[in-house]
């Protein structure tokens, strides 16, 4: 029965990926979008090759003609419920690992007129939000607007990062705070 269901959730994820392929600035070999996954906007998304977005994902672009907002990287594998809003420039590079529960975003709401709802106010100016190749972000993390996690960096898990991260570094907490740094990889002589 589980063998039946696992086929079925396969063919179901194939043929939704099929049918949202065409809608995006660019959608690479190999990769697949899980159903339910919300896409708004995928033509200003290019997403490279054998990327897996799982189930529940929220992917949120802004509707500019042919201005790429969205970019993940190839070889990219996100969990579930990932949330990514991209107003103007959010860039996942090559192979980065996100958890379930990440939520990543170049813009906050406005609240200054104090006098207004929030949700009237509209959103703050943009601000680019990079992921550098190799990347881990940890569940339940927030990446907020202008940060860069750098190269091979570690984010722990429920981490709010309102600071860039730098290469091999591991940031925990609320706020994000670097707490070590990742050693360098030694080389390996195979006979």
């Amino acid at each position: 029965m589980i063998t039946v269901l696992n086929l079925i959730r396969k063919i179901t994820n194939r043929l939704y990926t099929f049918f949202l392929k065409s809608s995006f600035h660019s959608l690479g070999k190999k990769s697949f979008i899980n159903f339910p996954a919300t896409v708004n906007c995928p033509q200003a998304m290019s997403i490279g090759d054998n990327v897996w977005i799982r189930e529940h994902a929220w992917l949120n672009c802004t509707s500019k003609e042919g201005e790429k907002q969205l970019t993940i990287g190839s070889g990219t594998v996100t969990g579930r419920y990932l949330h990514i809003n991209a107003y103007k420039s959010v860039i996942l590079e090559d192979k980065v690992l996100l958890s379930d529960r990440v939520f990543i975003s170049d813009v906050h709401h406005s609240f200054e007129d104090s006098t207004k709802p929030i949700v009237d106010q509209g959103v703050t100016e943009p601000k680019p939000v990079l992921l550098k190749t190799g990347c881990w972000i940890g569940i339940g993390a927030c990446i907020m607007p202008g940060v860069t996690i750098g190269k091979n960096a570690i984010v722990g898990a429920n981490a709010v990062v309102t600071k860039d991260v730098p290469d091999n570094a591991i940031a925990l907490g609320i706020p994000a705070k670097i707490v070590s740094e990742r050693p360098p990889l030694k080389s390996v002589n195979i006979k």
